[in-house]
């Protein structure tokens, strides 16, 4: 779930499938971070893993919008 808190404020939801990516894309993965992210490199001091979210479906809810409990979108294109 992508969230501020307030329930007030538009939520996303989301199922996806995830599977920890390793070799080549593990290192892509680190570069893209680092590249948008560059404070985040002392957390990759430590063991981590990347993680792929293949998404199947969102909703999103938003109460200005009368979206309740939520409004089907359709799932992102494959990358």
């Amino acid at each position: 779930m992508v969230s501020t808190g307030s329930p007030a404020q538009p939520f996303l939801q989301a199922q996806a499938r995830a599977h920890v990516v390793d070799g080549d894309q593990d290192d892509e993965v680190r570069r893209r971070l680092l590249a948008k992210v560059p404070e985040c490199a002392p957390f990759l001091d430590f063991p981590t893993a990347a993680v792929h979210l293949a998404v199947a479906t969102w909703r999103i809810s938003d109460l200005g919008k009368g979206w309740l409990p939520g409004k089907e979108l359709a799932a992102p294109a494959p990358d």
